[in-house]
């Protein structure tokens, strides 16, 4: 099963959309005709102790920017496999960074 479509937004709770979650102060919508809600950021505490419209701003920006951030970094792994010299000789990029990036596409990619 896929995702909702991003973009998405992050929109102040107005309780309009559902009675039960009262305590939502925030909801994530996707930008489409239908506003599809996605998430509801629920939190009774305060924005000083756990900040909610942080936390939804944050999800919405990671989210939005997944798809391009993962197709620049294989982007960039194509260009480095074909640069000259050759960086699978450099043990820095072997150990670190190769791994590092395989890992973070690798983990952007996994299907829950």
């Amino acid at each position: 099963m896929k995702h909702t479509p991003t973009p998405w937004a992050v929109v102040e709770n107005d309780g309009a959309y559902m009675k039960q979650a009262d305590n939502a102060k925030y909801r994530i919508e996707a930008q489409n005709p239908q506003e599809h809600v996605v998430a509801l950021i629920v939190s009774d505490l305060p924005d000083d102790v756990l900040p909610a419209e942080a936390n939804a701003a944050f999800i919405v920006r990671a989210c939005n920017a997944h798809d391009q951030l993962v197709e620049a970094l294989k982007q960039v792994m194509g260009w480095i496999s074909n640069w000259s010299p050759n960086f699978e000789t450099d043990e820095e990029w072997q150990t670190v960074a190769k791994p590092q990036i395989l890992a973070a596409i690798a983990k952007a990619e996994a299907q829950s």
